[in-house]
């Protein structure tokens, strides 16, 4: 009889995940979590399914009532779908400006809308929660519209040099003496500097838009590096180039870098 029972709720089951009405939910916990809610199966029912636990199946109840998305194993996820996108649009502004989030940052970030969430639905102020790092690591890696990646570094002095407002009256500047002296081709150079981090602390990951071919991050106000200066006249004429390394004396195990097209300077600074 209680075999009989038990294969007639798995019937019934299989008959609502397969109907009009729940096929519209993809995810097929989320489904059976609202055929559970609207009454049309039992709970014994469900798990005699065979297809999630009882524990996942409560948890995925939970969180549809809670009207957040259901995770894999039926946990509640972090965020309502509308808060998510807050966050999500958050994180894209910001990698525009070039301030990629870092996971510690991002974390930080959704305690905050997770504060306001709960202000909105609670009168009394309760304490911030807090979620883990590797929450919110998983949050960024499921968003289909962010990716986590290394940024490059920048150097912010130069970030807020490279502005319309900084480079036009200096290429105005050179527009109107060439106009003046006509200089040859030979005497017109590009010169260019490039650091050279020596002490790499930047394996953080930054988040930033799916759509974004890559990620940025400032660098310290001070940090150790190297410079490396090359020289390119317009006529493809090239300077040696130049290493500016930060020491009072070039080090031996830079000695065999020197050549005709090569150099080493030593410098203090770098």
């Amino acid at each position: 009889m209680i075999k009989k029972k038990a294969e007639e709720g798995k019937r019934k089951m299989q008959a609502e995940m397969a109907s009009i009405n729940y096929r519209i939910y993809e995810n097929r916990l989320e489904r059976m979590a609202r055929i559970l809610i609207d009454g049309k199966a039992r709970l014994v029912d469900a798990t005699n399914f065979g297809e999630f636990s009882k524990k996942t199946l409560i948890h995925a109840v939970k969180a549809v009532k809670s009207e957040r998305d259901v995770a894999k194993v039926g946990r509640p996820s972090l965020l309502r779908k509308e808060k998510k996108e807050i966050v999500t649009d958050v994180i894209k502004i910001e990698a525009k400006c070039g301030t990629n989030l870092t996971v510690k940052k991002t974390k930080e970030l959704i305690e905050n809308v997770i504060e306001d969430e709960d202000s909105e639905i609670f009168e009394d102020a309760s304490p911030k929660k807090e979620i883990s790092k590797s929450a919110a690591y998983s949050f960024l890696r499921n968003q289909p519209e962010l990716k986590l990646q290394k940024p490059k570094i920048l150097d912010s002095k130069r970030l807020a040099a490279s502005c319309q407002d900084v480079l036009k009256p200096w290429y105005e500047m050179l527009d109107d003496l060439h106009s003046k002296y006509k200089y040859k081709r030979e005497l017109i150079f590009n010169v260019d500097e490039t650091s050279l981090r020596l002490s790499d602390n930047s394996q953080k990951l930054v988040a930033t838009s799916s759509e974004s071919p890559s990620a940025y991050c400032l660098a310290p106000s001070r940090v150790r590096n190297a410079t490396l200066v090359a020289a390119v006249a317009s006529d493809g004429f090239s300077l040696p180039t130049i290493v500016l390394w930060p020491s009072s004396n070039v080090p031996e195990e830079l000695t065999h870098l020197l050549s005709p097209s090569l150099d080493v300077w030593s410098n203090t600074n770098g």
